[in-house]
């Protein structure tokens, strides 16, 4: 499994937080381990080594793509939208 990537932390105020713009998604210890877990739903428990095979930074790319962004906050993952 992926290291926890201090770099994935982001500076987000209280009123930023509030903006439409940014949708809270959960806990979780890092950007990473939230990519996996979703990805976890879709994949047999019997297959979830395959999850281990991956490249993270590439699935990362895939769920931003140019619509999104990721970030974590004090272990709160948000997606901001992107106009």
């Amino acid at each position: 499994m992926c290291e926890d990537d201090s770099s994935d932390e982001f500076d987000i105020s209280l009123d930023e937080a509030t903006d439409d713009t940014l949708e809270a998604i959960g806990e979780y210890t890092s950007l990473d381990h939230y990519f996996r877990s979703v990805l976890e739903e879709f994949i047999d428990p019997g297959a979830r080594w395959l999850l281990d095979c991956l490249d993270i930074a590439l699935v990362r790319r895939h769920f931003d793509g140019d619509r999104y962004r990721h970030e974590i906050v004090a272990g709160r993952v948000y997606r901001r939208i992107r106009r």
